[in-house]
């Protein structure tokens, strides 16, 4: 099928999840064209983000600093993946429940595979980094059983759409999530390498460590209130 990116980008709907909507969308129509035209489907798209965390984690490993920068870097492209699985499957009219359950099933993993290789790599860098990044998996964690658990008690689909009306909410939101970890990370490294101590890792990852645990902890209490108050 000859397909323009411009198609996919004139077809397509905007990601509710603001890093997708605001970063990858600027780039995924072009791979969502190419794609479509080696006739992948949807579901293979989601396999190679899947496949992806291999090179890359194999990159963060690296005993060169600027090869981990770069395997740090080329994270932004598996959310560019994760976004052009859903671009192709509306496009050519294949999406499915499996397909939405493969996505949300392969994502778990390539985080859970992230993190813990961090976790690795930061032991030889710095331990309170490593303790860090095992906490934000640990809440992270949590914090998605959590939200799949609310959603099935009121059999509802998720929805990702930030309420930009409250700017301190909006900016809490989007600086916690797994995706902003994929897309700063990087910018974090390069800057942390201009200094001899780790502490912009160090204040970074305990950021967004504390920030998990206090949104994991508000939307545990925010979603057993709303269902206790349901059944009254």
């Amino acid at each position: 099928m000859k397909v323009k990116p411009s198609d996919i980008k004139e077809k397509r709907r905007l990601c509710s999840e603001f890093y997708s909507r605001n970063f990858s969308q600027k780039v995924s129509h072009y791979f969502s064209a190419l794609f479509i035209r080696l006739n992948f489907s949807p579901n293979f798209i989601t396999l190679i983000m899947l496949v992806l965390i291999i090179p890359i984690s194999i990159l963060i490993l690296s005993t060169s600093y600027y090869l981990f920068i770069f395997g740090c870097f080329l994270l932004m492209l598996i959310n560019v993946m994760d976004t052009s699985d859903g671009e192709v499957a509306r496009f050519t009219n294949k999406t499915s429940s499996s397909g939405i359950y493969l996505d949300y099933v392969f994502q778990y993993i390539v985080d859970l595979i992230l993190f813990i290789v961090l976790a690795i790599k930061f032991i030889n860098i710095s331990n309170t980094v490593s303790v860090l990044i095992l906490i934000y998996l640990i809440f992270y964690l949590i914090d998605s059983y959590s939200k799949r658990s609310f959603l099935s008690a009121k059999n509802e689909k998720q929805n990702n759409t930030i309420n930009s009306k409250n700017i301190l909410k909006t900016f809490f939101a989007i600086t916690s999530s797994n995706t902003f970890i994929y897309h700063s990370l990087w910018i974090i490294l390069i800057l942390d390498s201009f200094q001899e101590t780790k502490v912009i890792l160090e204040l970074y990852f305990f950021y967004i460590s504390i920030a998990q645990m206090l949104k994991t902890i508000v939307r545990f209490y925010l979603n057993y209130n709303i269902l206790n108050n349901e059944n009254l």
